[in-house]
Formats: structure tokens, sequence, C-alpha cells
């Protein structure tokens, strides 16, 4: 019927189509990319606990919709930036460089001395222990939702090594979210 070769050449083709197309849905966008929200239904991913029991997560696949070069603001993108990225979005602003820029937290007046930004980057130190703890881990957090006046609760914390939490009661309790 076939010899071995013709047989090896055919498989070789289907596995290097099969690459391809895997290729392609992975990291093709091509023109969609910043189109559509990260993963539907993300609101509902994990459910508020105090502490880390009980959530769940986000899928893992790279998250359409945001790009390294975006601005994001709400709970589910800037998890899926964080998550997907390591670091915070270009609209976000150090405690100390908004304060150099005139912020002053009693005022609430972030949005009239940094236009467009949010407060973050600072280290949460994760004194409670309701985060995993683990030697090298360092946590960082960001304010959610910001848009003008004071700083509201909303929060999320990342980790140096992917996991990513919410909180919307300022630390009281952590939704895990990758």
């Amino acid at each position: 019927m076939f010899g071995k070769k013709q047989v090896a050449r055919v498989t070789s083709a289907i596995i290097a189509l099969l690459v391809a197309i895997v290729v392609a849905l992975a990291g093709g966008s091509g023109g969609n990319a910043g189109q559509g929200t990260p993963q539907e239904g993300a609101a509902q991913a994990g459910s508020p606990t105090s502490g880390t029991q009980g959530t769940a997560l986000q899928d893992d696949a790279p998250s359409e919709g945001v790009r390294e070069d975006g601005r994001y603001t709400s709970k589910d993108e800037l998890a899926a930036y964080v998550h997907e990225f390591g670091h915070l979005p270009a609209n976000f602003v150090s405690k100390t460089k908004a304060r150099e820029a005139g912020w002053d937290s009693s005022k609430g007046n972030l949005d009239e001395v940094c236009p467009g930004m949010s407060i973050g980057g600072s280290r949460y130190h994760n004194d409670d222990g309701q985060l995993p703890d683990k030697r090298g881990h360092s946590w960082t957090e960001c304010d959610v939702n910001y848009t003008g006046g004071f700083r509201g609760g909303e929060r999320i914390v990342f980790s140096n090594d992917g996991l990513v939490y919410y909180t919307g009661d300022h630390y009281k309790s952590f939704e895990r979210l990758y």
C-alpha cells in the first residue's frame, strides 16, 4: 500500500500543519489585537475569601484584549495585564513620583496633578499572611477602578511569580484571579 518513506512524509506534513495551526491560535491574533475583552466571565472567576481558600482561577491562556502598550484600570483588565506582562501598565505612577508632582492624598488630587494616572507599584508586605508566603516572594499593589478624587479600597496585588489577587475591601479579604 504505502512505503515507510511515504508514511513518514505524510506524518511529517500533518505534524507541521498541526504545529502551524497551534502557533496561529496561540499567538497569531493578527489584526484582532486589542479587540474584545479579557476572558469572558472573568468577574466570576473567583469568590471573595478571607485568605486564599475556596477560589477558582482564571485560565492561564494569554488574555485577549490586553496589550503591553495599553492603559487599564478595571479589575479584569489589570489582572490580565499583570499576569501576562509581570508589571503595571504605563498609566500607573508610584506614590513618590505622584508626591513629587504635587499629589496630596488628604486632598484627593491625583487626577489634577497626574491626569489619567493611578497609584501603583508599592510593595505589599503581606504582614497578616493572607497571601501565599514563600522565600523570594514579593508582592506589588495597585489601585483598581480609580477615576479621580480620593482613592478607593479596591486593589490588585500581584507576585513576582505570577500570582494575582484582588481585594475590594482594602486588604481585608482576597480573591485569587490567577
